[in-house]
This record gives structure tokens, sequence and C-alpha cells, in this order.
């Protein structure tokens, strides 16, 4: 008699964006569920990251019956269990396994709306478990999703541990911007895959990668009537919403008849950096 496969859930990452998800001033974090939830209809963070299994992840999954698919805003891997006890996995795992999965940012505007200094001599690593670095170095585990925590410097590596990573977690280094690593069994319990006696965990995991937006002075320019006014402080940059800027004392100077001029938002290819400061020009 023929059964049929039973798979559950072996961990999800969730990849959110600020960008994206922020309304104007009003952060995605301070929404409510269903506010968020509008949010999400429109975001896709393949619109920015793509991500790949590496070879070797490849014939592990293959082996294991784990099964990886890409969703807008998330990563889901299920794994094939056993059809009298769906806590147990079709074939053991092993506690070592670790699941490598490359990054690139396939936008060329990435870093102009990401708050993160990447650049090529600086890698990504997001992981549940700390690597052994040949050269000292703090490790932030990749936070779970019910932390507010947003990706920053802490994530980056370069050097000898960026060769190190690109060595023994990536095959294809080419134009590589990150790596994402899941360890079945993680020395931090809460972030491990499986039970100690391999069984699949009650509530799977699930973790985030959650990138903040870019903050930015507002430059506007109208070269017709020969002036320029900037915002007293960094805006930040969204792709949806809206912040009005009516009143003289957002900005450091009052512009001209402000009645008389409309002030839009910045694109996110219009950012420069002028003395250490980001900035957004806006022709009017």
């Amino acid at each position: 008699m023929n059964v049929s496969s039973i798979y559950k859930t072996l961990a999800t990452v969730s990849i959110y964006h600020n960008y994206f998800l922020d309304n104007g001033e009003t952060s995605f974090t301070s929404m409510n569920s269903d506010e968020q939830a509008e949010q999400l209809k429109y975001f896709d963070f393949r619109s920015f990251l793509k991500i790949t299994p590496t070879q070797d992840t490849l014939k592990a999954m293959s082996g294991q019956k784990i099964i990886f698919k890409l969703y807008p805003n998330s990563i889901f891997l299920g794994i094939k269990v056993s059809a009298t006890d769906e806590s147990i996995p079709f074939i053991p795992l092993e506690d070592s396994l670790r699941l490598n999965f490359n990054l690139f940012i396939v936008d060329s505007y990435f870093e102009n709306y990401t708050a993160l200094e990447l650049d090529t001599s600086k890698l990504m690593f997001f992981s549940n478990e700390s690597p052994t670095f040949p050269d000292p170095a703090s490790f932030e585990s990749i936070p779970r999703f019910n932390q507010n925590q947003l990706i920053d410097g802490d994530y980056l590596h370069e050097g000898k541990n960026k060769d190190f990573l690109l060595t023994n977690f990536a095959d294809n280094p080419l134009l590589l911007s990150g790596i994402l690593s899941i360890q079945i069994k993680s020395s931090n319990t809460a972030d491990s895959l499986i039970n100690n006696d391999g069984s699949l965990k009650n509530t799977s995991p699930h973790f985030k990668i959650q990138f903040d937006n870019q903050k930015t002075i507002w430059k506007y320019i109208h070269r017709k009537d020969e002036f320029e006014v900037e915002t007293k402080q960094a805006m930040p940059l969204t792709k949806y919403g809206y912040i009005k800027l009516e009143d003289p004392a957002d900005f450091k100077s009052s512009p001209p008849s402000p009645d008389k001029y409309q002030f839009p938002n910045p694109n996110a290819n219009s950012v420069k950096l002028i003395s250490n400061q980001l900035y957004s020009e806006i022709f009017i």
C-alpha cells in the first residue's frame, strides 16, 4: 500500500526591509497586525535579494528529504517525517549538519536605501551557530522572529574572516553579498532545529532578517528661483507612504514663499555622501 509523504516545518526565515514596509514616518514594527498584513501585500524580498542553496546543501537536502521554498517575505524549510510519528524525521538528522545559502543583492540601489555599510570588502553572515573565525570577531546570532532586532554592522565580516566564510560556507563567491547558514543543532537550545533526542520541536524555529531603511537629509534645489533648502534632520527613505513637509520649522532655513512650492519625497536613486553626511537631492 502506498503511503503519502508527510512534511513538517523544519525552520522558517522571514526577510523584511523597512524601506518597503514602513509607511512614511510610521514604522512597520509600530503597526498592528492588520496594518502589517496590508504592508506585506506589496512586499517581496526577491526584488532586492536572491537566495540559492550551495551545491553541498542541495545534496544534503536531497539525502535528508528536506525541501526549500521561497515566498515573498520568507524562506521555508520542510522535512519529510515518519508516517507513524510526525515528530521524527524520516531520515535522522546529524546535529552538525549545516544548510548554507548564497545571498546576492540584486538591486543596484540597495545600499542607498539600506542603513548598512555594506561594500565589496564586507560579507553579511547570518547563522544560528557561531563558526570558529581565524581572527577575533564578535558573532551576532540571526535574530528570532519575536525579537525587534535590525541588521547592523555586527553581521558584517571582512579580511581573513570573510575569506574563511567564503571558503567554508559558500560555493559561488563571485558577486556574493552574504551567507545564510542554519545548523541543525545550535549551542543555543532556542536556536536549534531539533530536540536533544533528534525529534522535531513542537514549535519550529522562526528566524528573521530585518534590514533598516536609510535616513538622509533632504535637500531641495530650485534652480530657476535660485534657492536650496534642506531638512533640519535626517528623514527616513520609504518606498510607500508620504512624509508631508509644509512647516518652515521642518527646514534649517525657511524656503522663500513656502506655500508656493511642493516638497516631494526623494527617490532611493538620489542619495549622495557629502562631508560624511548622506543627502537626498530633490530638484523642484
